[in-house]
């Protein structure tokens, strides 16, 4: 068991030495560094109420969770006093696509 070391996001080679000083040469092993992501910037900011509205967020790390991305726009749910109950809020998650490490999009629910 190792313990991997800060570095820079990309793909490292993992060596392995069984006496500490002899390693592995020519059978390296890609290991990933990625950075957590990070919105940054959110276009168009808004939409109607009706939905629709195809979004683009800006930022860094989505690539690695490329078939994970949601977009949830609003609350789960909200209590309503006139039923006194915690009503779920239908069609406010929809998946989004990395179309970057950068850039990914999503469409605000109809």
């Amino acid at each position: 068991r190792c313990k991997a070391p800060e570095n820079y996001a990309g793909t490292q080679f993992l060596e392995v030495a069984l006496n500490g000083r002899d390693y592995s040469g020519s059978d390296k092993l890609p290991y990933l560094y990625y950075q957590d992501p990070e919105i940054q910037q959110i276009k168009p900011s808004g939409g109607p109420v009706e939905g629709g509205t195809t979004v683009t967020l800006f930022g860094v790390g989505f690539l690695r969770y490329q078939g994970q991305l949601l977009c949830r726009f609003g609350a789960e749910g909200y209590y309503d006093a006139v039923f006194d109950a915690f009503l779920a809020m239908p069609n406010t998650t929809s998946p989004a696509v990395a179309l970057s490490d950068s850039v990914f999009v999503c469409k605000s629910r109809f």
